[in-house]
């Protein structure tokens, strides 16, 4: 892998930045990019054991992230050029290239990207790219309208979607807890409602940072969730609160310890 040289670096993310308009063009340049940086040593993309492993070049963070600014600069000057090529972009497959696809949406509240965000993370199966897609990937379409956000992660909730869709809720709903621009809390809170009762692995652990990052931006929204999935009872509110306690200022812990031992 070369070092990355700034003057180099700089060239070549603004070839990427003028091939906007030409999203196969610009697809060669960007797998070119990170295929010139690519740590030869770790590049994934192999079977490992039973699984297939992410597909990366293993680029440095420094030459993704230099990548994404001068693309989503582009977008914001053509934003009629985003979208296909963030399509373009997505459909690569490496983690790199779906990253560069993120930083492009981010600039679209197009109507159809909830649902396209929806079919791919119900099949990606890299957590990077997952978290980055619920999080910047949709938050000018959260931001734009935040209702169509929820009914969106409502049915995305639904028990008949599959495991992976509902964990991508999750992580989309954890976002716009952190997006201080996402006021909505109280609609949000309203599907969490019954959810411990019924998931279990990466979605439970979804919901746990869920509540988590909820008591860190509204400590007695929050807990009041909790004490409330606590009267309905059951062992898995009871889990929920037990590992979300930490989160919580100590008062309110105090408050969930005494309902844990009723």
């Amino acid at each position: 892998m070369p070092s990355v040289n700034p003057v180099r670096l700089a060239q070549q993310v603004q070839r990427l930045a003028d091939l906007l308009p030409a999203p196969l063009a610009l697809q060669r340049a960007a797998v070119e990019l990170f295929d010139y940086y690519a740590d030869r040593t770790r590049r994934s993309g192999r079977r490992s054991g039973a699984h297939l492993s992410p597909r990366a070049f293993g680029a440095p963070t420094p030459v993704v992230r230099a990548a994404e600014r001068a693309i989503a600069a582009a977008a914001r000057e053509r934003p009629e050029c985003a979208w296909p090529a963030a399509q373009t972009l997505w459909n690569v497959g490496y983690r790199e290239t779906s990253l560069l696809a993120i930083a492009l949406l981010a600039a679209l509240a197009d109507d159809g990207l909830g649902q396209w965000a929806a079919k791919v993370a119900a099949e990606c199966r890299d957590p990077i790219v997952l978290e980055a897609l619920a999080d910047g990937g949709l938050s000018a379409w959260r931001r734009a309208d935040p209702s169509r956000f929820l009914r969106a992660a409502r049915s995305w909730l639904r028990p008949k979607e599959s495991a992976a869709l509902q964990a991508f809720a999750l992580l989309a709903l954890r976002a716009a807890v952190r997006d201080l621009e996402f006021e909505d809390l109280p609609g949000l809170i309203k599907l969490m409602h019954g959810l411990a009762a019924r998931v279990r692995g990466e979605r439970l652990r979804a919901l746990q940072e869920l509540v988590q990052a909820l008591a860190q931006r509204s400590p007695p929204e929050a807990a009041r969730f909790l004490l409330d999935e606590l009267r309905k009872g059951g062992e898995p509110a009871a889990r929920l609160a037990k590992r979300s306690l930490e989160a919580f200022p100590a008062r309110y812990q105090q408050t969930i310890r005494r309902a844990l031992l009723r």
